[in-house]
């Protein structure tokens, strides 16, 4: 569903948003971090991402995406998580 093709890497991944280590293609926890506090610092504001996952979430929801579907994508290992 998600899985594409990186040939930068030429490697598969199921990651949405991609990193720069080719054994799996995720955005490590610490680079989402950074840029976070990187724009936190630049805007004046603070951003919470825990929040920003679960409205990333929720708006996946409320456009209809199949609760299997934002599953996924969440990373969620049981639907029974995100409902």
């Amino acid at each position: 569903m998600l899985a594409h093709r990186v040939p930068q890497i030429g490697a598969t991944t199921r990651a949405l948003f991609l990193g720069n280590v080719p054994t799996d293609g995720y955005l490590a926890s610490n680079t989402t971090r950074m840029y976070a506090d990187k724009v936190s610092k630049e805007l004046g504001i603070d951003i919470d991402l825990r929040k920003c996952r679960r409205t990333y979430g929720q708006r996946l929801v409320d456009a209809e995406a199949s609760i299997s579907v934002v599953s996924v994508v969440m990373g969620h290992l049981s639907t029974m998580t995100t409902e």
